[in-house]
């Protein structure tokens, strides 16, 4: 039986490796052992390797701003951050929130890979990118993180309209998640429609995102529950059962012993995306994902369910990706350029006027 081979870290990982796409075989992932974040050891170390920054893309500066994060965007002459006076109209009153990945238990706004993705993401849409800091768990569990999410992306709004009432300065907005920044982006973005929804006043709302762009998303903590989980499969590549268990009991506050996450029928709003009964006024929403991504039939699922509720969609699965695969592969791998490719087609739909 294969159940047996499985034990083996070295023939699970082969059983996995084979997958994978030869154009997406990365150094990283064939360097990287295989990993359970499961300790406050483990998680701890990551965390430090996390924060150690990278260098900004070509054309790209960047600042820290306390409390929120650090904001990526076109070098201008003097290398100063731009202004709703500075920029063109076309990106005028436009801007990015990224929110980064690592299981809502690590990483950080301003590490190598944020940095790697800010810049792209900049060079794409020549706009500002604010990559958010957070508080994580399981210090800080819901609705902690998100809170601050919540903060920083009124204070993104704040900082494109220059001052202006956010009704008249109709400010476009990307909400950009990866893993568990993805499934964060998701629960923003519902937060959000729910705020305005519920809110009969006369006073300015925040503007809700024109559109949530999520690689790879955590979004559901059922997915490694027991039912869930077929145990003749070996641990997925990066990002596994075990993993993922203690990261959303982590999140969620609901765990039991060393590894057991309690399951509960009704979770508080916004906590888990794809525990939201009704998708109806969502944002429009570009989802891609590894076929042989742990997370790959979550996203499948939550985008169905976006389809059902009429909300406009592109999902994109890339046969022998992983979990990472956009970071721990390079621009020029014609899966992830392809990626790239459909990322900025959609998010420039949605950036313009009049959609």
């Amino acid at each position: 039986m294969f159940q047996k081979d499985a034990s083996s870290s070295s023939k699970g990982r082969k059983y996995w490796l084979d997958q994978v796409d030869p154009e997406l075989s990365s150094i990283m992932l064939r360097m990287c052992p295989t990993l359970n974040f499961n300790s406050k050891l483990k998680i701890a170390i990551f965390r430090a390797m996390m924060k150690i920054p990278g260098p900004t893309g070509k054309g790209v500066s960047s600042f820290r701003i306390k409390g929120i994060g650090r904001m990526y965007f076109p070098k201008e002459k003097g290398a100063m951050p731009p202004t709703t006076t500075t920029t063109s109209s076309e990106t005028k009153n436009r801007a990015v929130l990224y929110i980064h990945g690592g299981g809502r238990i690590m990483g950080c706004s301003s590490g190598a890979t944020e940095s790697k993705m800010c810049s792209k993401i900049v060079q794409l849409f020549q706009v500002p990118v604010l990559s958010v800091s957070y508080k994580l768990a399981p210090n800080h569990p819901f609705p902690a993180g998100l809170d601050d999410i919540l903060n920083a992306y009124s204070w993104l709004v704040e900082y494109i309209l220059n001052g202006d009432d956010t009704t008249a300065g109709s400010p476009r907005i990307l909400v950009v998640g990866e893993s568990a920044g993805g499934g964060l982006a998701a629960e923003l973005c519902q937060r959000l429609v729910d705020m305005h929804r519920s809110d009969t006043t006369n006073k300015p709302k925040l503007p809700v995102p024109v559109a949530q762009l999520l690689f790879y998303p955590m979004m559901d903590d059922r997915t490694s529950m027991p039912d869930h989980v077929d145990s003749s499969i070996p641990p997925n590549l990066v990002w596994n059962h075990t993993s993922n268990r203690y990261a959303w009991g982590a999140y969620l506050k609901k765990r039991r012993g060393k590894s057991e996450l309690v399951v509960e029928a009704e979770l508080p709003d916004y906590a888990v995306a794809a525990r939201r009964k009704d998708m109806t006024g969502l944002p429009a929403a570009w989802i891609a994902v590894g076929d042989l991504d742990l997370l790959c039939r979550e996203s499948r699922e939550y985008i169905q369910r976006l389809r059902n509720a009429r909300v406009h969609t592109k999902y994109e699965e890339v046969k022998g990706g992983y979990h990472g695969m956009v970071t721990m592969c390079s621009e020029d791998a014609r899966p992830i350029a392809h990626l790239w490719d459909s990322f900025r087609t959609f998010g420039r739909e949605y950036l313009r006027d009049g959609v």
